[in-house]
């Protein structure tokens, strides 16, 4: 259930996302004082539990976050394009959500990579009750990785959004 206090937030990583992650994290927590919880949810194919103390470290920094962990097959997409070098089968767990998380309303699925400068606020209340997501659209895809929209089966014309950062209505 989306309440206006908490804020529920969804990542895909693997091992070698543990650090961005982190950073990622200390960045919301810290730039995001309007929400009394944050909930970070983790999709991973496995992560050791060296790994996971060592996120969950984050909860004794801001004890107003949170962490859980979901563990997926990521087996089920090693089939699936790894078009973009430095995406791994996890990167598909984000389809899953909806699947996972179904107690839930609303989620903010974020990638690791990233770096959070503001406040959330904004964004996570956003209406999209007659949309299943909200994303950014990417104009530039096709400069930055020239045949990418055609190699997912996309016309050069074709709208894009940046996966990355998705407000997800997991009820829709």
């Amino acid at each position: 259930m989306k309440t206006p206090n908490r804020i529920d937030i969804v990542f895909g990583i693997d091992e070698a996302y543990v650090e961005p992650l982190m950073l990622v994290a200390y960045s919301i927590a810290k730039n995001n004082k309007m929400f009394d919880e944050i909930g970070f949810h983790i999709l991973t194919g496995g992560l050791s539990g060296a790994s996971r103390q060592k996120i969950r470290s984050l909860e004794r920094t801001f004890p107003h976050v949170h962490f859980g962990f979901s563990v997926i097959d990521d087996n089920a997409f090693r089939n699936f394009p790894l078009n973009i070098k430095h995406i791994s089968p996890i990167a598909y767990g984000r389809f899953l959500i909806p699947t996972i998380f179904q107690d839930m309303d609303t989620m903010l699925y974020l990638d690791a990579d990233l770096i959070v400068l503001g406040d959330l606020g904004e964004l996570w209340a956003t209406d999209i009750r007659e949309h299943c997501a909200a994303g950014s659209h990417k104009q530039y895809i096709n400069d930055q990785f020239p045949g990418y929209k055609e190699s997912i089966g996309l016309d050069e014309d074709s709208t894009y959004i940046n996966s990355g950062v998705m407000l997800l209505n997991l009820k829709r």
